[in-house]
Order: structure tokens, then C-alpha cells, then sequence
């Protein structure tokens, strides 16, 4: 949007300075850059580390191994309830 509001002002005849100029696009190309590294990090996040496999982080590797923990507890507490009821 602002891009093409500087393309309109050069069109009407503003004059940019070709110093201002350059810092404008290179400010946008930053901006895109951002704006599409979070949005690509959203839809992977949203649709598919998980699916596809990959640990997001630490904390969810930590949390994958307490659930497996407490499944050998139930387990256990399984084994020692038949064990009591014979």
C-alpha cells in the first residue's frame, strides 16, 4: 500500500529523493521479510511440525517424556492391582 502511494506521488509529479527512495524499498523488503518469516512460522506451527514429526521445542520434548513416565506409573499400578486381587 505505501509503495504504490509513493508510485501515485512520482506519477502526479513529487520528486523523492533517489537517498529516500532507496531507504523506503529497503525498508519494505524488510518489512516483507519479517511479515513472511512469522506467517510461514504460523501455517508450519498451525498445519504440520507435529504431523510431519518435528519437536517444536524443548518443552514439548520434556512433556513427551513425563507422559511416557506416567503410562509405565499406570501400568505399574495396574500389574500391582491384579497382583493384589489373586
Amino acid at each position: 500500500m505505501m509503495y504504490c502511494t509513493l508510485m501515485c506521488l512520482g506519477y502526479w509529479g513529487v520528486e523523492i529523493p533517489a537517498e529516500l527512495w532507496n531507504y523506503i524499498v529497503s525498508a519494505l523488503g524488510v518489512g516483507l521479510t519479517l511479515f513472511l518469516l512469522v506467517f510461514f512460522v504460523y501455517i508450519f506451527r498451525l498445519f504440520g511440525l507435529r504431523k510431519a514429526g518435528v519437536e517444536t521445542s524443548e518443552l514439548e520434548k520434556v512433556m513427551k517424556e513425563l507422559l511416557e513416565e506416567i503410562r509405565g506409573l499406570r501400568r505399574d499400578i495396574e500389574e500391582l492391582r491384579k497382583e493384589m486381587r489373586e
